[in-house]
């Protein structure tokens, strides 16, 4: 059974507490493997978002923006973090060259639309949009992972 979880962030503030929260659960339930999408236009807040979760694992110094690496990976000591952004790719099949399908750890995957057919199932559909300051969120969970840590979210 999906959950989903809808939310309006109306300050870059409210974004960051919201991704923090997101981070902290996946921590408590001690995931090494979560599938997380972000779908929005561009402007949207998937880069934004993705920063302030990537630093609430204590990743220390700049959040680059993967849209011209493609993904941007984080090692640490119990979990890797994967930020992709496949805005770029031609073709879904460029995903076998990257290597990121051979990859476990927490993905945060910008525009998965565009690696439909050859991505496996996201765990979390994070979709993003905005007017203004104000960001609005709608979560859906797509996995019994997704909907374990997505209760722990809402109950938050």
């Amino acid at each position: 059974m999906a959950i989903t979880f809808d939310r309006t962030l109306k300050s870059e503030e409210e974004t960051a507490l919201f991704a923090r929260t997101l981070a902290k659960w996946i921590m408590k339930e001690n995931l090494v493997d979560c599938k997380i999408y972000l779908e929005g236009n561009l402007g949207a807040g998937k880069t934004t978002f993705s920063r302030y979760f990537i630093q609430a694992f204590g990743v220390k110094g700049a959040i680059k923006s993967p849209t011209y690496t493609l993904i941007e990976p984080y090692e640490l000591e119990d979990r890797t973090i994967l930020h992709a952004d496949l805005y770029r790719l031609a073709s879904p099949l460029e995903l076998f060259d990257l290597g990121l399908l051979e990859e476990t750890g927490i993905w945060l995957i910008e525009w998965p639309e565009k690696g439909e057919g050859v991505l496996p199932a996201a765990d979390l559909d994070l979709k993003l949009s905005r007017e203004g300051e104000t960001l609005t969120m709608h979560l859906q969970s797509k996995s019994a992972v997704g909907e374990q840590l997505l209760q722990q979210v809402m109950a938050d």
